[in-house]
């Protein structure tokens, strides 16, 4: 699903000081037996600022919780909480 959602300055700020224009970060989650949504945490962001990846998860975070339910992984028939890594682009528009 495509957003278009404003960077936070931070995120802008590193990444121009880093001279990059786009980025792939990825997003790990956990969908728990009952389909909600919890601890997300930011992956392999390439980001060394702990405030830029918090921003990052505060960003996307209400993007998860905004669908109503998840559906949770199974195993032997029986609903199991499912780690969920999903990548979000972050593109500078000059």
């Amino acid at each position: 699903v495509e957003q278009r959602i404003r960077m936070p300055k931070t995120l802008r700020t590193e990444m121009r000081s880093k001279g990059l224009s786009f980025i792939r970060v990825f997003v790990l989650f956990i969908v728990e037996k009952d389909g909600s949504v919890s601890d997300v945490k930011c992956y392999r962001s390439g980001f060394t600022d702990l405030e830029t990846n918090q921003e990052v998860i505060n960003l996307l975070t209400p993007l998860f919780l905004s669908e109503r339910s998840w559906t949770p992984g199974s195993h032997n028939g029986r609903a199991v909480r499912t780690e969920i890594c999903l990548p979000a682009d972050f593109r500078l528009n000059y």
